[in-house]
C-alpha cells in the first residue's frame, strides 16, 4: 500500500513539474556594460583603495514562472584593483611603498532567484562561481602565480525593462573566498615578501556591474 502511495506521489509531483515547465516563459539574451571592481585585503599595511574599471559581456538564460524566475548567465569579467602596498625584498630590508595593479581575467557563472514586482522591475539574489584563467600582478609578476583559479561569492541585483526587451541592470557581487595563496619566504633561493608570508595575506573580490541587456 505504501509502495502505491509513493508511486502516486511521484506521479503527481512529475505532473506538477511538467505543468510548471510547460507554463514557464524561457528567454535567452545578452548583457554587457561596465565593471567597477576592488579587493578586500587583510594585511597590516595599507589596503588597495582605488577601483578598477573594465567592460563585461555575458550570455543569459531565464525561466520565469509568473512573478518568480530562475536566471543564470556566463559572463566575462576583468576584475582587480589598483593602489599602494608596502613590500620588502627580504627579511632584513626596510619596506618600501609601491604602486601595484591586479588584473584577474575571469569567467563567471551566476545563478539567481528573481522576484518580479512588475513586468518591468525585478530584484535577484543568488551566488556566483568565478574561474580565474589569467592573473597578473604588476609590477612584480612573480606573485601572479599565487592567485587561485576559483572564486565563490554572493550576488544581489536589480533590473528594469526600459523598452520592449531592452533592460538596464545593476548587480553587486561579494566574494567569500580568499583568492590568494600565501607563498613561502624562499622558493628556489629566491626571496619572497615576508610581509605577505607572515601576515596571512587575504584577497577577496568585490565588484559592481552596471549595464544593459536584451532578451530575445
Amino acid at each position: 500500500m505504501s509502495h502505491n502511495n509513493n508511486i502516486m506521489k511521484i506521479t503527481i509531483f512529475a505532473f506538477l513539474l511538467s505543468f510548471s515547465i510547460s507554463n514557464a516563459q524561457f528567454n535567452i539574451g545578452i548583457r554587457g556594460g561596465l565593471t567597477l571592481s576592488n579587493q578586500e585585503l587583510s594585511t597590516q599595511f595599507e589596503n588597495f583603495g582605488e577601483n578598477k574599471y573594465s567592460p563585461y559581456l555575458g550570455i543569459i538564460g531565464e525561466y520565469r514562472f509568473g512573478k518568480i524566475a530562475v536566471a543564470s548567465d556566463i559572463t566575462y569579467l576583468n576584475l582587480g584593483s589598483t593602489g599602494n602596498v608596502e613590500l620588502r625584498n627580504n627579511f632584513d630590508a626596510p619596506s618600501t611603498k609601491q604602486g601595484v595593479e591586479i588584473n584577474l581575467n575571469t569567467i563567471s557563472l551566476n545563478v539567481l532567484g528573481k522576484y518580479y514586482f512588475t513586468d518591468e522591475f525585478n530584484i535577484g539574489l543568488g551566488g556566483y562561481y568565478g574561474y580565474i584563467f589569467d592573473a597578473e600582478f604588476k609590477p612584480n609578476s612573480t606573485f601572479s602565480r599565487y592567485f587561485k583559479d576559483s572564486d565563490f561569492g554572493l550576488v544581489l541585483g536589480a533590473e528594469y525593462r526600459i523598452y520592449k526587451e531592452l533592460f538596464i541592470e545593476g548587480r553587486y557581487s561579494y566574494g567569500l573566498t580568499n583568492i590568494f595563496e600565501n607563498p613561502t619566504p624562499f622558493i628556489n633561493n629566491q626571496p619572497f615578501d615576508p610581509v605577505i608570508t607572515s601576515s596571512g595575506y587575504s584577497v577577496k573580490n568585490r565588484f559592481l556591474n552596471i549595464g544593459l541587456g536584451y532578451r530575445f
